[in-house]
């Protein structure tokens, strides 16, 4: 009986065909689209391509590329010295490894740490101004 409960007259039987006959119309309304679709379509496609342009358009400027290769170019050279003290480490050579790590952190250390703020702060304060909020 379970099996053809969903036959037998119910409200939940008629809803169910409604809901079946409502699904077909709109699949049926699906297979036409028309010129005044296509505009609205249209038109909200070309919003949205505003709107990323205009989240883009500071991402893009010449400062921002330069700001982004300076970011590379000191996390890059800082890893590397890393690497390398640790390089030493491992071969057995303590002496020059910590040369190369005090290097590190002497010469690049507080750089890292600005573009670390520079990068990532805004992100972490407005998280944390967020669940203030709450």
């Amino acid at each position: 009986m379970g099996l053809f409960s969903w036959f037998t007259t119910s409200e939940k039987a008629v809803d169910t065909g409604l809901d079946l006959v409502k699904d077909a119309a709109a699949g049926i309304d699906m297979l036409w689209f028309t010129d005044e679709e296509k505009a609205i379509a249209s038109l909200k496609v070309m919003e949205s391509v505003i709107k990323f342009q205009e989240a883009q358009k500071d991402e893009n400027s010449v400062r921002a590329k330069v700001r982004r290769a300076l970011a590379l170019l000191i996390i890059g050279n800082y890893l590397l010295l890393i690497n390398i003290g640790a390089g030493c480490g491992l071969v057995g050579d303590k002496v020059r490894a910590e040369y190369i790590f005090n290097l590190a952190n002497e010469t690049l250390g507080t750089a890292v740490v600005s573009v670390i703020i520079f990068y990532f702060g805004y992100f972490g304060i407005s998280q944390i101004l967020n669940r203030v909020k709450k």
